[in-house]
């Protein structure tokens, strides 16, 4: 008797997951990873995300994010001055 459920491999099941991908994510992620790495530059720091230590990744992104924080701040206050 032939099973209903259909067998697959992890090739099958890669290409599922790049067919999935939302293109809005995918932009939005690259540009967020552009802007990291740009201030990372300024600040002589390593800009690849993929090379940090997972400790020294979650110290950097915090400084990144209250870096972006400040900044959006600084740019409401002038908006709304």
């Amino acid at each position: 008797m032939a099973s209903r459920y259909e067998i697959v491999n992890e090739e099958y099941i890669e290409e599922l997951k790049d067919m999935s991908e939302n293109e809005s994510t995918k932009n939005n992620t690259d540009w967020w990873k552009n802007v990291f790495k740009k201030w990372a530059n300024e600040r002589n720091l390593q800009a690849n995300l993929e090379e940090y230590e997972k400790d020294v990744l979650d110290q950097q992104l915090s400084q990144f994010q209250l870096s972006i924080q400040k900044l959006s701040n600084f740019a409401l206050y002038v908006i709304n001055k």
